[in-house]
Protein backbone atom coordinates (compact mmCIF):
# COMPACT_ATOMS: atom_id res chain seq x y z
CA UNK A 1 0.00 0.00 0.00
CA UNK A 2 2.88 2.38 0.76
CA UNK A 3 4.39 1.64 -2.66
CA UNK A 4 1.08 2.45 -4.36
CA UNK A 5 0.76 5.73 -2.46
CA UNK A 6 4.36 6.76 -3.13
CA UNK A 7 4.06 5.95 -6.84
CA UNK A 8 0.80 7.89 -7.14
CA UNK A 9 2.21 10.77 -5.11
CA UNK A 10 5.33 10.92 -7.27
CA UNK A 11 3.25 10.83 -10.42
CA UNK A 12 0.89 13.56 -9.23
CA UNK A 13 3.81 15.73 -8.15
CA UNK A 14 5.44 15.25 -11.51
CA UNK A 15 2.21 16.27 -13.26
CA UNK A 16 1.86 19.40 -11.13
CA UNK A 17 5.47 20.32 -11.82
CA UNK A 18 4.84 19.67 -15.51
CA UNK A 19 1.94 22.14 -15.49
CA UNK A 20 3.92 24.85 -13.72
CA UNK A 21 7.01 24.37 -15.85
CA UNK A 22 5.00 24.28 -19.05
CA UNK A 23 3.01 27.41 -18.18
CA UNK A 24 6.24 29.24 -17.42
CA UNK A 25 7.97 28.15 -20.63
CA UNK A 26 4.90 28.90 -22.75
CA UNK A 27 4.61 32.36 -21.22
CA UNK A 28 8.24 33.10 -22.09
CA UNK A 29 7.70 32.01 -25.71
CA UNK A 30 4.22 33.51 -26.24
CA UNK A 31 3.73 36.18 -23.57
CA UNK A 32 0.17 37.11 -22.64
CA UNK A 33 -1.21 39.42 -19.96
CA UNK A 34 1.88 41.41 -19.10
CA UNK A 35 2.98 44.99 -18.55
CA UNK A 36 6.43 46.49 -19.05
CA UNK A 37 7.84 48.02 -15.88
CA UNK A 38 11.35 49.49 -15.94
CA UNK A 39 12.17 47.53 -19.08
CA UNK A 40 11.06 44.16 -17.64
CA UNK A 41 8.02 42.07 -18.55
CA UNK A 42 5.80 41.64 -15.49
CA UNK A 43 2.76 39.31 -15.52
CA UNK A 44 -0.45 41.03 -14.50
CA UNK A 45 -3.22 38.45 -15.02
CA UNK A 46 -2.39 34.87 -14.04
CA UNK A 47 -5.77 33.55 -15.19
CA UNK A 48 -5.03 34.57 -18.77
CA UNK A 49 -1.50 33.19 -18.50
CA UNK A 50 -2.51 29.77 -17.12
CA UNK A 51 -5.52 29.28 -19.40
CA UNK A 52 -3.72 30.48 -22.51
CA UNK A 53 -4.57 28.36 -25.57
CA UNK A 54 -0.87 27.84 -26.31
CA UNK A 55 -0.33 26.19 -22.91
CA UNK A 56 -3.13 23.66 -23.18
CA UNK A 57 -2.53 22.76 -26.82
CA UNK A 58 1.05 21.73 -25.94
CA UNK A 59 0.31 20.18 -22.55
CA UNK A 60 -0.44 16.57 -23.69
CA UNK A 61 3.01 16.49 -25.29
CA UNK A 62 4.53 17.59 -21.98
CA UNK A 63 2.78 14.81 -20.05
CA UNK A 64 3.89 12.21 -22.59
CA UNK A 65 7.46 13.46 -22.22
CA UNK A 66 7.33 13.05 -18.43
CA UNK A 67 5.90 9.53 -18.57
CA UNK A 68 9.08 7.65 -19.63
CA UNK A 69 11.08 9.64 -17.08
CA UNK A 70 8.66 8.69 -14.32
CA UNK A 71 8.79 5.01 -15.32
CA UNK A 72 12.58 5.03 -15.51
CA UNK A 73 12.80 6.46 -12.00
CA UNK A 74 10.48 3.73 -10.71
CA UNK A 75 12.52 1.00 -12.40
CA UNK A 76 15.80 2.42 -11.07
CA UNK A 77 14.43 2.39 -7.54
CA UNK A 78 13.51 -1.26 -7.99
CA UNK A 79 16.99 -2.07 -9.32
CA UNK A 80 18.57 -0.36 -6.32
CA UNK A 81 16.60 -2.56 -3.94
CA UNK A 82 17.53 -5.66 -5.94
CA UNK A 83 21.22 -4.78 -5.66
CA UNK A 84 20.90 -4.21 -1.92
CA UNK A 85 18.77 -7.39 -1.50
CA UNK A 86 16.35 -5.41 0.61
CA UNK A 87 12.53 -5.33 0.63
CA UNK A 88 11.93 -8.33 -1.63
CA UNK A 89 8.43 -7.36 -2.85
CA UNK A 90 9.28 -3.78 -3.89
CA UNK A 91 11.48 -4.68 -6.91
CA UNK A 92 8.80 -7.14 -8.04
CA UNK A 93 6.19 -4.37 -8.08
CA UNK A 94 8.60 -1.97 -9.78
CA UNK A 95 9.42 -4.49 -12.53
CA UNK A 96 5.90 -5.81 -13.13
CA UNK A 97 3.75 -2.84 -12.15
CA UNK A 98 2.66 0.17 -14.19
CA UNK A 99 6.27 0.82 -15.21
CA UNK A 100 6.81 -2.51 -16.93
CA UNK A 101 8.39 -2.59 -20.41
CA UNK A 102 5.13 -3.34 -22.30
CA UNK A 103 3.71 -0.12 -20.87
CA UNK A 104 6.56 1.90 -22.30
Amino acid sequence: MVYLFSTADGGAGNDVFGVLDHVNNSWMQVPKAYVVENGAFVPNDWTKIIFNSVVWSRFPHMLLAFLPDRCLLCRCDGAWYVLRKDHAEFPHHAAHGPCSPPFL
